[in-house]
């Protein structure tokens, strides 16, 4: 008997889109948010992400060691901007992500990649 299990992931090229895949979550720098909350534009590795809807907006709190661990959770659809500092109407359509705020340590987080264009 034998097994053969399938490495295509989307279009084919196993590595162009495992390098765009996160693995864990990923350190974010966000640039700028919506009424000082809600993330408005955000920068994952080197590539600038124009914030055009959020989705869903939740927030977690879990036990960690001796303390708890909050976090604001995100699910948002992204253009991308490029270097060239295009606006988001003439951006081309990234996709959707999920992304978190520890609020202990204000930092930014990309958990998960819901959908790419």
């Amino acid at each position: 008997m034998t097994l053969i299990i399938s490495t295509r992931y989307g279009n084919g090229d196993r590595t162009q889109s495992m390098a765009r895949r996160p693995r864990g979550r990923e350190k974010i720098q966000m640039n700028s948010k919506r009424f000082g909350y809600f993330p408005k534009q955000f920068t994952w590795r080197s590539q600038r992400y124009v914030v055009y809807g959020v989705e869903r907006c939740w927030t977690t709190s879990r036990k960690r060691f001796s303390s708890r661990m909050n976090r604001l959770c995100f699910r948002v659809r992204c253009a991308a901007s490029g270097n060239s500092g295009a606006r988001t109407n003439n951006a081309v359509l990234e996709g959707t992500f999920e992304i978190h705020q520890d609020l202990d340590t204000n930092t930014w987080y990309l958990e998960k990649v819901v959908s790419r264009a």
